[in-house]
């Protein structure tokens, strides 16, 4: 084939590839608004029918101040986050995932995935120093107030509501997170690019937990989940991962609610082991300077697809309306 008619045949295939990365990115546009309505709609489903069941079983799910109460709301928000995205996702992308292909060319180590962790940690953290900063800026010129916690009210009151909301947070969450957006999300993105792919897949993340306290850091933190999903071409080391992260938060921060009423013994071990947590991930973010090193000498990551340039794709992929309307759809639900 003279250099001609090759050009010719680039351009024809750079313009099929394009069309195919497009229809794609409305997938995830799609997607995005899914995840978006079942938010704001599946829990008022859960709560109906558990309500309905409350009220054929004569048990009141609902009942004010009690543990049931308490446990009903926890369930019932991971079920509402999780189980119509997990069923709807699977569909959408069904045949992307099917003709994926993974790319053993990728050496990973168990000491690779530690450093891109505690990296993430680490980058993690400097986006919500950021985050506060800025909304410190905005307070004081608009007087917006203080960025509140997701999970005010919600904290756990006692040992069994402690082992409840550490058992959806540290468990259920990380692995249906795990299965959505470094499975079901990130696999059909890697044929254009495993970069492209890590960073759609992270902004995604991030936007999907809601708010503006947790944008950054998840943002971040689930970029470096993405990497080493790819580089171990398996989810099983992020839900792990993953799964470590939120103990040390769930620990740390929200263990010291739970034995507020608890005897000075109780309450003198789970400072400890919360105090303990909070060491755990000052090192671990400082083992994120050396995780930075690491990561720039050994970590790399392929382009899969010689038509759709990296970084380009991430402005082909930015430029769909489907995916505009997806991302205007999750930031607005910041200011609900």
């Amino acid at each position: 084939m003279n250099n001609e008619n090759q050009t010719a045949f680039d351009i024809v295939r750079w313009k099929e590839e394009l069309l195919l990365y497009k229809k794609l990115a409305k997938k995830y546009g799609l997607a995005m608004i899914m995840l978006v309505l079942n938010n704001l709609i599946t829990p008022f489903i859960f709560v109906f029918l558990m309500s309905v069941i409350g009220g054929i079983s004569g048990i009141d799910f609902f009942a004010d101040g009690t543990d049931m109460e308490y446990y009903s709301m926890m369930i019932l928000n991971e079920l509402s986050a999780y189980v119509v995205p997990v069923f709807v996702l699977f569909y959408l992308f069904r045949e992307e995932r099917r003709n994926f292909t993974p790319d053993h060319s990728y050496k990973p180590a168990p000491i690779e995935a530690v450093f891109m962790f505690m990296t993430g940690m680490a980058a993690g953290a400097l986006g919500t120093l950021i985050t506060n900063a800025v909304n410190s800026l905005i307070d004081r010129l608009f007087g917006t107030g203080e960025i509140e916690d997701v999970f005010t009210g919600m904290e756990p009151k006692n040992m069994s509501q402690f082992m409840i909301f550490a058992f959806c947070i540290c468990v259920i969450a990380p692995v249906a997170e795990e299965i959505i957006f470094r499975d079901f999300l990130l696999k059909p993105l890697r044929a254009y690019g495993d970069t492209t792919a890590a960073i759609i897949t992270g902004l995604i993340f991030g936007l999907y937990h809601g708010n503006f306290d947790q944008f950054a850091y998840a943002s971040l933190l689930g970029f470096f989940y993405s990497v080493i999903a790819i580089r171990f071409n398996s989810i099983i080391p992020t839900i792990l991962l993953h799964s470590a992260n939120n103990i040390i938060v769930t620990v740390a921060s929200y263990l010291p609610f739970a034995v507020e009423n608890a005897d000075e013994g109780t309450k003198a071990i789970c400072t400890a082991l919360s105090e303990g947590s909070s060491i755990v991930a000052a090192l671990m973010m400082a083992g994120g300077i050396a995780g930075v090193f690491y990561c720039r000498k050994k970590v790399s990551l392929n382009n899969h697809n010689p038509y759709i340039p990296e970084p380009h794709s991430l402005v082909d992929f930015a430029t769909v309306p489907f995916v505009l309307l997806g991302i205007g759809a999750m930031l607005i639900v910041f200011f609900i």
